[in-house]
């Protein structure tokens, strides 16, 4: 009997991770092509108190958005919001697109340009404003995004960015 109850709970966690890989497949496909920069440096799979701080900044984001973002959300469903801040250092990926320059940098590169290890990341999840639900299975590392309310491209998605709610 045990062997049948675990058998049916790795089938029901089998159909759940592929939902939602083709949950974050089918709202990448459905979205409408937006021309903004790409800020994604590299993706990392975020903790569940990463999805859950992400959530509640997502909620704050929607009951007060300001002028731009209520402009952007009729552009794009997707919002993008910051759950944390690591040194580049610890995503080595990252610290490859900094050394050959192809990271977006407006604002910020880090204290010490010559040295990117010390840049500070950004590390954003996504979420579908109109189901309330987490967008994919990881999130994104960006040294730069664009202002609170406008639209940037985090790996391939174009989402409107919240900050932090």
């Amino acid at each position: 009997m045990k062997a049948l109850s675990f058998g049916c709970v790795c089938v029901c966690a089998l159909v759940v991770c592929t939902a939602s890989l083709s949950l974050a497949k089918d709202t990448k496909d459905t979205l409408p092509v937006i021309k903004a920069p790409e800020y994604s440096l590299a993706t990392g799979e975020p903790y569940p108190s990463e999805v859950d701080l992400a959530y509640r900044r997502f909620w704050k984001f929607l009951q007060h958005p300001n002028a731009r973002a209520r402009q952007s959300l009729k552009q794009t469903p997707i919002i993008a919001v910051q759950v944390g801040e690591f040194q580049a250092s610890e995503v080595p990926i990252a610290i490859s697109h900094l050394l050959k320059g192809t990271a977006r940098a407006t604002t910020y590169y880090g204290s010490d340009p010559t040295e990117p290890a010390v840049a500070r990341l950004k590390f954003l999840i996504l979420f579908d404003s109109r189901d309330r639900r987490f967008v994919g299975p990881v999130g994104f590392f960006v040294n730069d995004t664009p202002n609170r309310g406008e639209i940037g491209n985090f790996g391939g998605i174009a989402a409107v960015y919240g900050g932090m709610g």
